[in-house]
């Protein structure tokens, strides 16, 4: 296990990543509801800190570099709740 990497938001500790495939949300995060701004934006911080420690995407992590990475990876990806698969 490497380093305990930790996102902050508004002041709180939302989430630890201690390697690059797992993560531990504060308990309060999980309980908001599964579309919830805040529970998404958490979610995202944790997938690019898992991609920085795995070495996909150059560090070193800052909140605001996760941000920003989750932003344009949020738009690359299509919604399934909107949007149909690719036909073959």
């Amino acid at each position: 296990m490497g380093s305990i990497q930790t996102t902050i938001f508004e002041g709180d500790q939302v989430a630890a990543i201690c390697d690059p495939v797992r993560a531990w949300i504060a308990p309060w995060v999980l309980a908001r509801p599964h579309a919830d701004e805040l529970r998404r934006r958490v979610a995202w911080r944790c997938m690019v800190a898992g991609a920085i420690a795995r070495g996909d995407v150059p560090g070193p992590y800052s909140d605001a570099l996760a941000d920003a990475a989750a932003a344009v990876l949020k738009h690359k990806r299509p919604d399934p709740r909107t949007e149909a698969p690719a036909a073959r």
